[in-house]
């Protein structure tokens, strides 16, 4: 997927990109100068890049799987938002390029597994800017699939599941999950009671009269 501005190179340009899955492609998304990108609950696996953004180019992801992307998120000269998302079986999670190239990622409740760096340096080894709070490093216990061997969803007892922070989508059970695709595996009773006292919690008192 390429972002452009086909009337001005410069020009600000906007994609959402929503339930998608992005595979066997040298770069999912390439963002141009000043695009910006906003990507929900989709996955993307099997590529050398994940998301490339250049000059001013601004992704958010919210609710991402990775898997077998050698580098998830590169920058030159811009920076992005991670949010609820998996990313495992890569080299560099984010790597910037070029002589003066400088990137920075900022978000929270993100899982990284099986990766070599969290960060790549540019040519004269400046490294971007990683500000990930509240990050997990296990394994996220996909389901088993054909044709790649991974279905991608996560399998009942995955620390992903209810591990998220409420980004606006919809989601089951005490939290969203991490990754792209949200589960539905009946609350256990304590869970449910948890879920009960926190709505009565906040529910106001004349509700009770």
């Amino acid at each position: 997927v390429l972002i452009e501005d086909r009337v001005s190179f410069w020009g600000h340009n906007y994609m959402q990109i929503h339930n998608c899955i992005l595979s066997d492609a040298g770069v999912a998304v390439s963002m141009n100068p000043n695009s910006h990108l906003t990507i929900t609950r989709s996955l993307i696996y099997f590529t050398s890049m994940g998301i490339n953004s250049w000059f001013w180019a601004v992704p958010s992801l919210y609710n991402v799987t990775m898997d077998f992307v050698s580098t998830p998120l590169t920058f030159y000269r811009s920076w992005g938002y991670v949010y609820n998302s998996t990313f495992s079986r890569a080299d560099s999670i984010v790597a910037t390029w070029g002589n003066w190239g400088w990137g920075s990622a900022y978000g929270s409740n993100n899982n990284f597994y099986l990766y070599n760096r969290m960060a790549r340096p540019n040519d004269r080894g400046g490294y971007p800017y990683v500000a990930f709070g509240n990050s997990m490093y296990v394994d996220p216990m996909f389901t088993e699939s054909l044709p790649h061997g991974v279905e991608y969803h996560l399998r009942e007892g995955s620390p992903l599941i209810d591990a998220g922070v409420n980004v606006g989508l919809p989601y089951n059970g005490l939290a969203p999950d991490i990754g792209y695709f949200e589960t539905d595996y009946a609350l256990s009773v304590p869970e449910l009671i948890e879920v009960l006292a926190e709505s009565f919690e906040e529910a106001p008192v004349e509700e009770f009269k």
